[in-house]
């Protein structure tokens, strides 16, 4: 139970309290019967966490980005974060919204779709992406996602809120199939 990908064979003799050669024996018992498998070793470990805190700074230079409204700086740092990690999720959430911003629509729906399929149920990317479907005239979609956000928030405001945008919204779809 102490083998967690994580902790050095050294580290789980320490916590077994037995002499290293019987811990090592037994751990590599277990990975000759399938039971474990080697995946790393510490150095891909000490990348990882180099990784994770690039990462880390990416996400927050690309914020202060935002802030001041330099939408082109802020998504470059969070594609640099991408090249990392290219299911990071708020990189990926953050450049659909500064490409919608943009009125880079294509590519605010590319990162949207790789958003919501890493975190189905997050509310920001659902609305952004209603607001996004709308804009390219696809009502129904942004329908959909006004729907789903309105089942799934607990936000009495963004349930008004959306309620009233699926509202707008079926009222230009009839007037679309008039016309």
């Amino acid at each position: 139970s102490l083998i967690d990908g994580n902790r050095s064979v050294n580290e789980i003799n320490n916590s077994v309290g037995e002499d290293l050669f019987t811990t090592s024996k037994l751990i590599y018992g277990l990975v000759v019967m399938g039971v474990i498998e080697i995946v790393a070793d510490a150095q891909c470990g000490a990348e990882k966490a180099v990784n994770e805190k690039r990462i880390e700074e990416l996400l927050r230079n690309g914020s202060e980005c935002y802030e001041r409204l330099n939408l082109e700086q802020a998504a470059a740092e969070y594609e640099k974060a991408l090249q990392i990690d290219a299911e990071c999720f708020e990189a990926l959430r953050m450049l659909g919204e500064i490409y919608y911003k943009m009125d880079r629509l294509t590519e605010a729906l590319h990162y949207l779709r790789k958003a919501r399929a890493r975190r189905p149920d997050n509310q920001k990317t659902m609305f952004i992406k209603g607001y996004l479907h709308a804009r390219l005239g696809e009502v129904e979609q942004a329908i959909g996602e006004w729907e789903e956000l309105r089942e799934k928030s607990a936000n009495p405001k963004i349930v008004e809120l959306v309620k009233r945008r699926i509202t707008v919204a079926r009222e230009w779809e009839r007037v679309l199939q008039e016309y």
